[in-house]
């Protein structure tokens, strides 16, 4: 298993978006799920190139000879993923909408350094004391998400790889771009909602 970088110092993240640096205080053991966005980003005076990294991770499920092998050690490594539980990633499982607002967020945040400020949402479905509550409001406040309905955002609902390619492209347009509140964008001009995209 490879293990991440000692915490309580800097890590210098390459992503091919851009460098940036986190400086991550926590010393847990990283136990949590996908949901939430948990400060996992790593810490150590390393540089992470997903190109270099080892395949290993703490995923049992995870042949180091699978093709997406290397990818899903990036994405750990970057602190994007946390696995299902702290030793299966379940590479077969879908990902729902409530899991893409947090792999979202932390990649926002593995680039830009920061966390992105949490919104108030108008979304009906998403409860207060949910674990990706706070991930919800930072994609919806950076406009990478406009729900499936104007009060919903159906957390619940598988992500379709046409509402991924939206999500993506937003996230890069707002990593990329001075972000503008969901408030001020003219309706003519927002996002369609993502049921709308097939």
């Amino acid at each position: 298993m490879t293990t991440r970088p000692p915490t309580n110092t800097n890590t210098v993240v390459t992503t091919g978006i851009g460098t940036s640096t986190d400086t991550d205080t926590d010393s847990d053991t990283d136990t949590d799920t996908e949901s939430g966005n948990g400060d996992e980003s790593q810490g150590g005076e390393n540089r992470i190139d997903c190109d270099d990294l080892e395949t290993q991770t703490p995923f049992v499920d995870v042949l180091e000879s699978s093709s997406e092998a290397q990818a899903i050690a990036c994405i750990y490594a970057l602190g994007i993923t946390t696995g299902t539980t702290p030793t299966t990633y379940s590479p077969a499982t879908n990902v729902n909408r409530a899991q893409i607002a947090s792999f979202l967020a932390r990649l926002y945040k593995a680039v830009t350094g920061t966390d992105a400020p949490v919104a108030d949402t108008p979304f009906t479905d998403v409860e207060t004391t949910s674990s990706t509550y706070d991930d919800i409001g930072r994609i919806y406040g950076l406009g990478i998400t406009t729900g499936t309905t104007p009060t919903t955002y159906s957390p619940a609902t598988n992500v379709t790889r046409a509402q991924m390619a939206s999500f993506l492209a937003r996230l890069y347009k707002a990593t990329t771009e001075t972000p503008q509140p969901p408030s001020s964008v003219p309706a003519s001009s927002a996002p369609v909602h993502e049921m709308t995209i097939p």
